[in-house]
């Protein structure tokens, strides 16, 4: 019996090596193309997701071990966040979120809705997000995205825009994930008076989960048009508990961020420090029971 234990443990050992070199890899990557950046871009950072790469619902499944769904019927999930970008005061941030996941005709129709505020007094900055994803093994769906934006008490011309998106599942061995490609569709931010402001585009996010820990990482294009790489991983201290490290390389942010669950509530943290600009702390407070299945 103690020689099984001792190769359960010997296999497990060589699954996490793999699996945690990656996770080094990119963060000594995401650090190297951060130090180039000659400034900071806040679009990397405006939007309040841009926190946290994995999605909660699979982020409670990996700290509580329970990598299943309730069943077949609706499942919903809410998120209040809070957050105060380069702790300036009048760069507060304020976001309520709504997601949702049914299984009709045995196949799944997932949709989320976001509000967000950037801003108060003479920069404002209002982000309305809603997308739709139907199938099972991919899934494939719709975005919307209106950026309003009031400078000085006066508004200017929203900014609006259409993306795709694609979501497929993979296993291999005892590491499981899931590969996301979203890409742009109708845009009318270039004709808003917005310019490029804030935009980012998620060209490609994988995540990579094995046991309790998971890695997430996105590959998308800064507004010149470079590839930016993002990174994010998660690991589990105790159940219900674990510790998380971002990197943002366009604006050269990274830094720690701690997730706690207690039943069908889970607080997340996040504190991604900028060398010059100072610390952006964000807290976000969930509610609801969703599976990782949720993400298959």
């Amino acid at each position: 019996m103690t020689k099984v234990l001792q190769i359960e443990k010997l296999i497990g050992a060589w699954a996490r090596l793999p699996f945690l070199s990656l996770g080094c890899l990119v963060i000594f990557v995401g650090i190297e193309l951060g130090a180039v950046v000659d400034q900071a871009i806040a679009g990397g950072l405006l939007n309040m997701e841009d926190s946290w790469l994995i999605p909660s619902s699979l982020t409670r499944g990996v700290l509580t071990g329970n990598h299943q769904s309730s069943g077949l019927k609706g499942e919903i999930m809410g998120t209040v966040s809070q957050g105060r970008l380069f702790s300036m005061s009048e760069l507060e941030q304020r976001s309520v979120s709504l997601e949702g996941v049914i299984f009709p005709w045995r196949n799944k129709l997932s949709w989320a809705g976001r509000w967000q505020r950037t801003g108060r007094d003479l920069f404002v900055e209002d982000r309305l997000t809603a997308r739709v994803l139907w199938g099972h093994r991919p899934a494939v769906g719709l975005g919307f995205r209106r950026i309003k934006l009031t400078l000085a008490q006066k508004e200017q011309i929203p900014a609006q825009e259409f993306f795709f998106l694609l979501k497929a599942p993979w296993k291999w061995g005892a590491v499981t994930g899931m590969v996301q490609l979203q890409w742009p569709g109708y845009s009318s931010s270039r004709n808003s008076g917005n310019g490029e402001h804030g935009r980012r585009t998620e060209a490609l996010k994988a995540i990579f989960v094995h046991s309790d820990h998971a890695i997430a990482v996105v590959v998308d294009r800064l507004d010149n048009g470079k590839p930016n790489l993002g990174f994010q991983i998660l690991m589990t201290l105790t159940t219900g508990i674990g510790i998380e490290f971002r990197v943002d390389s366009p604006t050269g942010s990274l830094g720690p961020g701690l997730s706690i669950v207690r039943g069908g509530l889970m607080v997340r943290t996040s504190h991604l420090v900028h060398p010059q600009l100072g610390i952006t702390h964000r807290i976000a407070l969930v509610v609801g029971r969703f599976g990782v299945r949720a993400h298959e």
